[in-house]
């Protein structure tokens, strides 16, 4: 990623202060929800609406709090960076779910 959209600090529990309710931010991950809900009827999130829920799943899985398990905090932490569509996205996701993460 190239410039980094999030860049507020984490809070005293190393735990996110950024909240994905910004104006902004709620109305993309609205858009890819709806989306993936029913992507027939729904339109898929832009590029830049994607960049932003990116931006903010990468700030919030790089907080501090989350130390365990240690392997697969490593594998989100990289993968995050590659996400580049609503499918991919919603897999990273699944694998914030299974250990217990949820971004949005």
């Amino acid at each position: 990623m190239s410039a980094t959209l999030f860049t507020d600090t984490y809070g005293a529990l190393g735990l996110p202060t950024t909240y994905y309710r910004q104006e902004a931010t709620r109305a993309a991950i609205a858009v890819y929800l709806r989306y993936m809900a029913d992507p027939i009827m729904e339109p898929e999130p832009t590029p830049a609406e994607l960049r932003m829920i990116v931006e903010y799943c990468a700030y919030f899985i790089h907080a501090p709090a989350w130390t365990h398990p240690p392997r697969e905090l490593k594998m989100l932490r990289a993968s995050i960076e590659h996400v580049t569509s609503a499918h991919e996205l919603a897999t990273w996701l699944w694998g914030c779910g299974q250990i217990g993460i949820d971004p949005l």
